[in-house]
């Protein structure tokens, strides 16, 4: 559910997730390392060459992380997130704040929210989460910390 430009076009991409200024997600020792192939993802830790947390994705669940992750620590808008497979807005900023208007975004965005959580469950399994930011999107949190 985002935009193919966006994927990369290597096996693996990695994520720090660590910013001296801000709140990390990871220490800075470690990344998050995506395998854009299998789905396997885990959060390696470089200085103790281990690995310290695992789980699997299914593409359409890697789609968000990779994207979340990549954006990190702004937000992802919710137009962003949805997308066909093959890469193609389903919906644009104007029809999300008309839906916003119209109060009918929760119907709107119901199937993203569905796959959100499925997401939210593995990321889990890394200590981390995803957070909605309230009626604008998403943006990848640590587990235990769900700020809007």
């Amino acid at each position: 559910m985002t935009s193919i430009d966006s994927i990369p076009m290597e096996r693996f991409s990695y994520h720090s997730l660590h910013l001296s200024t801000g709140l990390p997600l990871l220490e800075a020792t470690q990344q998050l390392v995506l395998d854009h192939s299998t789905g396997y993802s885990m959060v390696i830790d470089w200085h103790q060459w281990t690995i310290r947390s695992a789980t699997t994705f299914t593409k359409e669940e890697l789609t968000i992380v990779f994207t979340l992750a990549s954006d990190w620590p702004s937000y992802v808008p919710y137009e962003a997130l949805m997308t066909n497979e093959a890469g193609e807005r389903l919906t644009t900023p104007s029809q999300i704040d008309d839906a916003r208007a119209a109060r009918y975004l929760e119907t709107l965005i119901a199937p993203l929210k569905a796959l959100i959580e499925t997401c939210r469950m593995k990321l889990q399994a890394l200590s981390l989460d995803i957070s909605e930011i309230d009626q604008y999107g998403y943006r990848l949190t640590r587990q235990g910390r769900r700020g809007r």
